[in-house]
């Protein structure tokens, strides 16, 4: 029990800093340059709608192809590398600006990013279960989307002092993150390696010979010495006390012997009692990991997660050219209405992570999809930023209570918790695939009203096909 409990707090001083940091980088390009398409190159919604899309399908692609890896990279090696990729795609995107490398540059981002986040996820759940992994993923949760509420605020407020601002930005925190990963898997303590077998059974061996080499010297020297007196001895006493030192030696002799095989076979029946019950209790713990306890809940969390992401991909890649070219908000008050939703993401991470009311409580993950929907008919008619915050608000509140169903449902219980990740990870993504394509066609094609109309559209199909499910678990 005390390894399950200190071992994921010593992840953390690792892990979360590297999320956050990733998240702001991450969050900075993807909202910097949804303005740089807009203005340098002149693109359409439906254009920024896919190239948003490019990112997160290259994300999907990645969770899939990059899978076996997970057992042949640490790590730490794989997030490292993420980000100083990342760094230099976008140093390069710099030196060679245009639509077609902000398409290549940024498809080649989500596709490394497969490389951080399942593996993070995976890393940080291992060997934890329970109360210990509600707050693991809790505590996750809440810097990768302390990250995420920063970052758009301050690509607006970077994005109004130079176009390419938030990028140089963005390339400079890829690039401290992968300083910081490097360095802290390096300082980590290690045990110290224990000697050879070799070298000890060696050294114990000439021990041995050098005490029975001195034992034989002083032997020698005693009975050199000793030998007149014997002869003298000898000649004085007679048979029967010759006969009487031998047999109490031979006495002596036969009980030190005895003595001496007790003493050994109780040793040695010991070590082997010891020896057998390490091996049961290992191998014990290794049929309880192999053991798959998943529970079903798992499947109706999952279709929570692909929506929720569904209905706040609008406001991820669409939203900020509606609101900056017909509603008339500036870059700065775009991504302080995006920093709400996510600092309230974030504070409910931190909410649920504490709280265990809500676990293995099948009615409340279709409830807070019902509510999900509500919200999105309520932006129809939305216009300010006051109501944009406040349903903003709400909505990411919704959205941490759907995410960490899905991280919380697929984990408990798994024996393979990276493919457990890799799946939340790859039903998220789609979903943000598919809200981004959603927005972008609507709101080109008819206006901004029917964005929320297709999304939700989509959240009460699922919505039936969620509630079915857990009917059906029942």
């Amino acid at each position: 029990m005390k390894k399950t409990i200190e071992l994921p707090d010593r992840r953390l001083l690792l892990l979360l800093p590297s999320a956050f940091m990733t998240a702001v980088a991450v969050g900075l390009i993807g909202l910097g340059m949804l303005f740089i398409l807009k203005d340098a190159y002149g693109a359409t919604p439906v254009t920024v709608a896919w190239f948003a899309s490019i990112s997160s399908l290259a994300y999907f692609v990645g969770c899939i192809s990059f899978r076996p890896l997970a057992h042949r990279i640490k790590a730490a090696s794989s997030m490292a590398f993420m980000n100083a990729a990342s760094a230099l795609l976008l140093v390069g995107h710099l030196l060679f600006r245009g639509l077609a490398s902000a398409f290549l540059v940024y498809g080649l981002i989500g596709l490394f990013t497969a490389l951080f986040w399942p593996r993070l996820m995976g890393w940080l759940t291992s060997g934890i279960e329970g109360a210990a992994l509600s707050k693991a993923t809790g505590a996750f949760s809440m810097s990768w989307s302390a990250g995420s509420a920063i970052a758009p605020y301050l690509a607006g407020l970077l994005a109004e002092r130079g176009l390419f601002v938030p990028v140089y930005a963005a390339a400079a925190i890829f690039a401290l993150n992968w300083s910081f990963l490097s360095i802290g898997r390096r300082i980590s303590p290690s045990p110290s390696p224990s000697p050879a077998p070799e070298a000890a059974a060696g050294r114990g061996r000439h021990a041995f010979f050098s005490k029975r080499r001195r034992r034989g010297e002083a032997s020698v020297s005693a009975a050199a010495e000793a030998a007149p007196q014997r002869a003298s001895q000898r000649a004085s006493q007679g048979a029967s006390q010759r006969a009487s030192q031998r047999a109490s030696q031979r006495a002596s002799q036969r009980a030190s012997q005895r003595a001496s095989q007790r003493a050994s076979q109780r040793a040695s029946q010991r070590a082997s009692q010891r020896a057998s019950q390490r091996a049961s209790q290992r191998a014990s713990q290794g049929a309880s990991q192999r053991e798959d306890r998943s529970t079903p809940l798992r499947y109706p969390a999952w279709i929570g997660v692909f929506l929720i992401y569904a209905f706040v991909a609008v406001f991820f890649n669409i939203f900020p050219l509606y609101a900056r070219d017909v509603l008339g908000f500036s870059e700065a008050t775009i991504g302080f209405v995006l920093l709400i939703r996510a600092a309230a993401m974030s504070f409910g991470f931190w909410l649920f992570g504490r709280l265990s009311f809500w676990q293995f409580r099948p009615a409340l993950i279709p409830a807070a999809l019902i509510f999900a929907l509500a919200l999105d008919l309520a932006f129809i008619a939305i216009r300010s930023p006051l109501g944009f915050c406040l349903g903003l608000a709400a909505a990411g509140l919704v959205q941490a209570a759907l995410y960490g169903a899905s991280i919380f449902y697929g984990a408990s219980g798994a024996p393979d918790r990276d493919s457990r990740v890799t799946v939340h990870e790859s039903l998220l993504t789609v979903g943000q695939i598919l809200g981004t394509l959603i927005a972008g066609l609507m709101y080109q094609l008819l206006s901004w009203p029917y964005v929320f109309v297709g999304v939700g559209t989509i959240m009460a199909l699922g919505l039936g096909g969620q509630i079915a499910v857990i009917r059906r678990g029942r």
